[in-house]
């Protein structure tokens, strides 16, 4: 009888020692040990983050944390464990051939000293389009010589991994320059974008959102100007390409410039 009552109680003792997990990223959720929590959503070339609370609940922290080989998908790699103060942090890389689906990886935190683990699954889905760009011209396309001609983009990234962004275009390097956006996951972020143009005429043009870990160009944007001539930009030009001109020829070069600011 006393060894049934023991055995009942060393029972109920084991079953109250299995205390839930801590997810502290990409999602803050308390898991069942044994049980799996979605992650969220990830592109192929990315590295994302799995953070877990160091408080075990038994009364010691957790010391270690290990993906199970077995659960990482072909070509996926466990770039680095990092144990801090409060958390452990697995940083992995999805590779660029990596098929859309969802992934169950098993992650298990231990203490080798307490002789106690326990493992949770984190459920991540790999997918197309979890980098947005968008393009809109803020002002008029209809500018003068040295006028700034302003642009947006809204960049968002819905990925618990972070990316990197570089907003190019094939415009002269003078006339605009080329921006990079850090973005944390799940953010957006609205960049201006100016055009300074230095010649006039119509001049067609794009706009390009590059994904540094993608590798490839996520958006593009195409886009005219309008540019009239100033009288600045007419006597810089003609000032310029002395001596192809005589003074004799001044007053009429001088005379062209003012007309063609009229007729433009």
């Amino acid at each position: 009888m006393k060894r049934g009552i023991i055995f009942a109680f060393l029972l109920l003792l084991s079953a109250s020692a299995l205390a839930d997990v801590t997810m502290v990223y990409p999602a803050k959720e308390t898991v069942k040990v044994g049980s799996s929590v979605q992650m969220g959503d990830v592109s192929r070339g990315e590295t994302f983050d799995l953070a877990f609370s160091d408080n075990s609940g038994h009364g010691f922290p957790w010391a270690a944390l290990s993906i199970g080989k077995p659960s990482l998908p072909p070509g996926w790699e466990l770039v680095s464990v990092a144990v801090n103060d409060t958390s452990l942090v697995a940083k992995i890389r999805v590779p660029q051939s990596a098929r859309p689906g969802s992934y169950v990886l098993s992650a298990t935190l231990s203490n080798p000293e307490a002789g106690s683990s326990e493992s949770v699954g984190a459920l991540v889905t790999v997918k197309e389009g979890t980098l947005d760009v968008s393009f809109v011209r803020a002002t008029s396309n209809i500018a003068s010589v040295g006028d700034k001609v302003e642009y947006k983009a809204v960049v968002s990234n819905n990925s618990i991994a972070p990316e990197t962004v570089r907003l190019s275009s094939n415009l002269p390097s003078n006339w605009f320059k080329e921006k990079t956006v850090e973005l944390k996951p799940n953010t957006s972020q609205e960049v201006n974008l100016v055009v300074s143009p230095l010649a006039s005429g119509n001049h067609n043009f794009s706009f390009s959102a590059y994904s540094v870990q993608k590798g490839t160009v996520v958006k593009s944007f195409s886009s005219e100007l309008k540019v009239r001539p100033t009288l600045k930009g007419k006597l810089a030009s003609m000032f310029s390409g002395f001596p192809f001109f005589t003074f004799t020829l001044l007053p009429f070069q001088l005379l062209d410039s003012y007309l063609s600011l009229l007729f433009y």
